[in-house]
Parts: structure tokens; sequence; C-alpha cells
């Protein structure tokens, strides 16, 4: 058994307000008297700072091996020695947006998740929706320039990989967050509640 505590993601596209409800959920889950960490990736290492370097989004192969050396990394640093002490570790993106964007970017998932093989598979992931409509408005794209049709390509591919993450053995669920922020913390927090209980079964 390699951990005893709860290991929640939150995904979604580019301005599905993730981060926010991250932030926000791992809050609540405090103020309830829970012992939860914060994390994200890319981390703030020196691994995940090369993440961010412009230089290798132009190099797609060779920044998929660096995002997922990364995680490796955040999974043994971070993750699971947390893990072991009980506690709750909710993580801003993960394996999905790996799957995402690196299609984006021209890989074939099938290599995504070689490279990802070996990872801990999360209790609960939880990929936020995001109408075209929203996305556009809260980064203000115009409507059919060429960021607007990337944007609406990465909304199709988190719902392709909401399906495979499924067929991997992933518990994954998806959640509108379009207008109702409240609505869509207390879902997370009940979900997150519901998983504590079976964990103690």
């Amino acid at each position: 058994m390699i951990k005893k505590g709860l290991f929640i993601v939150i995904e979604g596209s580019n301005a599905s307000g993730k981060s926010t409800v991250t932030r926000l959920v791992c809050q609540r889950l405090r103020k309830s008297g829970l012992s939860v960490v914060q994390t994200k990736e890319p981390t703030n290492t020196k691994v995940g700072q090369i993440c961010r370097y412009w230089k290798y989004k132009k190099m797609p192969f060779v920044r998929a091996c660096f995002l997922a050396g990364d995680r490796y990394f955040h999974l043994y640093r971070e993750i699971i020695p947390n893990l072991k002490k009980g506690k709750i570790v909710v993580s801003d993106r993960y394996v999905a947006s790996s799957l995402a964007w690196q299609q984006i970017d021209g890989l074939k998932p099938n290599f995504i998740w070689w490279l990802n093989a070996y990872i801990l598979v999360p209790d609960l992931t939880v990929i936020l929706k995001v109408a075209k409509e929203t996305q556009r408005t809260r980064r203000h794209l115009k409507e059919g320039d060429l960021k607007d049709k990337e944007a609406e390509v990465e909304i199709g591919l988190y719902e392709e990989v909401a399906g495979d993450l499924r067929r991997w053995g992933h518990k994954v669920y998806q959640l509108e967050n379009n207008k109702d922020l409240d609505k869509t913390l207390k879902k997370i927090q009940n979900l997150i509640i519901r998983e504590l209980a079976l964990e103690k079964e």
C-alpha cells in the first residue's frame, strides 16, 4: 500500500477556472479541519521551470519528456510523502493536461501514456468543463481567430481525455464551471468527502 491519504486532481482547459477552484476547495477543506496540501504542475522546481521555458514549447518531444520527469519528481518529492502522512493532496493539473496539450503539440496519445506509465493513479480526477463562449470571454479571444480555434480544440480534447482516463482505470468526474462557482465548489467538496468515507471503509 503506497499511501493512506487522498490524491485529488483538478483539471480543465485554459480559463476553466481550475486554479481558482483548486485554491478555494483547499481552503474549504482546511476550514473543515482536514489536513490539505495544495500543489500544481508544472512544479516550481528547476525541472518545472524548464517545462515553462518557451524554447521547449517548440520541441514537443523534449517538452513531453521534461513534463513527465517533472511529474515523477513531483510524485516522489511531494505527493507520495504527504499521502503517507495521511494528508489530502490536491493538484492543479496532472496527466490529463499532458494528454490534451501534447496532442495539440502533435504527439500521439500512446507515446504520452508510455511516458506516464508509472505515475500514481489519483483517487479522484475532476475535469472542469466550460462552454467555448465562456472560455472566449474569459480569455478575451476574438471569435474565429487562431487562438479561439485552438481553444475550441482544447475543450474537445479534454472530452476525449476524460474517456481515455476512465478506460485506464481513473475515477473521473466532469463538472460544468460556467457561472455558479459556489455550486462547483460544493460538488467537489462533497465528492472528496465521499472518497474519504470510502477510504475509511
